[in-house]
């Protein structure tokens, strides 16, 4: 890194690493204005004896580094961006960008000069640390820097009027404010008026930064210190801090947060809101913080719409700024293994099934500090693709509540995709479905279903999405105490074949055909035989949208002396009104076969 030399005037490159450092040095924050900077360019040809660029701002140079030989430190050196920075040289600018957060946390102390502010203090002769031998040369223009009293009040007005000030805007100034061992601030006349710790209150009221950050002691060790501090705060919280930053260049607002997230990333300007998605990436790539997907979604477009789907990442740290009291909940230890791939986020979790709706919760595992550690923040998905759901509502986040059932920790995959081109199928593929109802279950239980990547647990459907070809099946079994028969049977199913054809639906028992090919996972076999043995629900040439069979099965789970006993197992199919939804019911009824049998279409075990 390049530093100026405060005595010479001249820039010095230090070679640092993690076990080099570079001599103990000041570090300047500020916010820019326009082409009136002082470029490394600008410095070195001054340097070469070329002479001041008139229209430059030299003054803001030339007192950070009188503030920098009269500081209480007495130290030597300086680091100013615009000086010190080459932008010109592409590979060092990156560089420069990644390594920026450690330089300002490495710094002895930064000076922070709020350009368009008056503290209205009235300098003195009474500041100690700041002598009458505080006037300094660069070319021929020599500056005596205003003191002030020690601990200076700011007023109410004064206040008011910092809280509206640019450097509480910028992007890159947030970093500034949260990585340095101290913080010394200035006016724009360059009269000292606080430091961070003194002004903490009016900076956690004005930036929203978890006021933790100003009240870390100052160490030897800051650097360290503040990512431990950090690495203790979620991730939307941190995001939320940025919510109102702004920055030239819309990449640089992803840049600016590389270090306050310990992240690094290649520099791409061009990218635009890319650069935000790679952030995330990035982070994605190094911790498992369900909460970076707490953001909720702004209307966007000309009609100030949020679309009813959107992927997994946010667009902007603007989309947490509801994020800011978010901390991680006792369940954060034990997040779930995530990453992201080409068909989106592959997450292994529970999810809620939400009821009377087709939408899943999925817990973030952090919580509103603001609403109590109760407040379980989550969002809602919704299945479009086998085994691939996509956040629906994104303009809010849901509340978990513990009545909702659980379903058992599976792998599913989240889509990160913008776009409709995952969901433009939703509406025909939902028409093409198969919904059980499964609320009779007194005497049996489902155990297990054929394909759970087209199984929406939280609505009991088989969601071909818009497959041609479609054949699945639940198996059940009976309900028995621990020394009674259990017995299994099969429900099938399947889509239309051709037009002259319906959905088919078949129930059987272990030793029937169609079991035989679910169980070898011959899904075209299954079809096939259980179209023939089955009962048709709909065809383009009968209006008839009822079918129903049944079978009979040994049970002896009401009274273990009736010998005799037995379960008729009907499913039914109907079609809904309007729809291409078929549901399907499946019942039980106790039945004693010492009475006779008149089930005129059953299939019976003794046939």
């Amino acid at each position: 890194m390049r530093l100026i030399n405060c005595e010479t005037g001249k820039l010095e490159w230090f070679f640092v690493s993690q076990t080099v450092k570079p001599p103990p040095y000041a570090i300047l924050s500020h916010t820019w204005d326009g082409d009136t900077e002082v470029t490394y360019q600008d410095y070195v040809d001054f340097l070469a004896g070329q002479g001041k660029q008139p229209q430059k701002n030299w003054t803001k140079v030339e007192k950070s580094i009188v503030v920098t030989l009269n500081s209480k430190e007495r130290l030597k050196y300086i680091w100013i961006d615009t000086c010190c920075i080459d932008k010109s040289n592409t590979s060092e600018l990156s560089e420069a960008i990644n390594s920026m957060f450690k330089w300002y946390a490495r710094a002895e102390v930064c000076y922070a000069q709020i350009a368009d502010f008056e503290s209205e203090f009235v300098p003195t002769n009474e500041m100690p640390g700041y002598g009458s031998n505080n006037n300094w040369a660069l070319g021929h223009q020599t500056y005596e820097m205003p003191l002030v009293p020690a601990n200076p009040q700011l007023t109410e007005t004064a206040k008011d009027r910092l809280r509206g000030c640019r450097w509480f805007t910028r992007g890159w100034t947030l970093q500034e404010l949260i990585a340095p061992l101290t913080v010394e601030f200035f006016d724009g006349n360059w009269i000292h008026f606080g430091n961070r710790n003194e002004l903490g209150d009016l900076l956690t009221s004005v930036t929203r930064i978890d006021k933790r950050i100003f009240e870390s002691p100052g160490t030897a060790h800051q650097e360290r210190d503040i990512m431990s501090i950090l690495s203790k705060m979620t991730i939307a919280k941190k995001m939320s801090w940025a919510q109102n930053r702004q920055t030239a260049k819309t990449e640089d607002i992803a840049y600016s947060l590389l270090g306050i997230f310990g992240v690094n990333m290649a520099m791409t300007y061009g990218e635009e809101n890319k650069a935000f998605i790679r952030l995330q990436k990035e982070i994605l790539a190094q911790y498992n913080d369900l909460s970076i997907f707490a953001w909720t979604a702004n209307p966007t477009g000309n009609y100030g719409i949020v679309p009813k789907f959107r992927g997994i990442l946010a667009h902007s740290p603007a989309e947490f700024a509801n994020a800011g009291s978010f901390e991680p909940s006792r369940n954060a230890i034990a997040n779930p293994d995530f990453t992201l791939t080409n068909n989106g986020l592959k997450i292994s979790a529970q999810v809620r099934n939400i009821p009377s709706s087709k939408y899943l919760f999925l817990s973030l595992n952090c919580y509103d500090k603001s609403e109590g550690q109760h407040n379980i923040q989550g969002i809602t998905l919704q299945l479009i693709g086998f085994n691939k759901y996509k956040r629906t509502n994104p303009s809010c986040l849901a509340i978990k509540l513990n009545s909702w059932p659980l379903q058992p920790k599976k792998e599913f995959f989240i889509s990160s995709d913008d776009t409709d081109a995952d969901t433009e199928h939703l509406d025909r593929s939902e028409n093409q479905s198969f919904m059980f109802d499964l609320k009779r279950l007194e005497y049996y239980e489902k155990m297990r279903v054929s394909h759970e990547m087209a199984w929406d647990d939280s609505t009991a459907m088989f969601n071909t999405h818009g497959l041609s070809t479609f054949n699945a099946c639940i198996w059940f079994r009976t309900r028995g105490r621990a020394n009674e028969k259990v017995t299994e049977y099969l429900v099938a199913c399947g889509t239309i074949v051709s037009s002259q054809d319906g959905p088919w639906l078949s129930i059987v028992e272990p030793h029937h055909p169609v079991y035989k090919a679910a169980m070898d996972e011959n899904w075209d076999q299954m079809g096939v035989l259980g179209r023939r043995a089955g009962k048709t629900a709909h065809s383009a040439a009968s209006e008839d949208v009822d079918a129903t069979m049944s079978i009979w099965v040994p049970y002896d789970g009401k009274d273990i002396y009736q010998q005799k006993s037995g379960l008729r197992n009907s499913a039914s199919m109907v079609k809904e009104t309007g729809t291409k939804v078929f549901r399907i019911w499946i019942e039980a009824e106790l039945v004693n076969l010492a009475d006779g049998c008149d089930m005129c279409n059953m299939f019976c075990s003794q046939q």
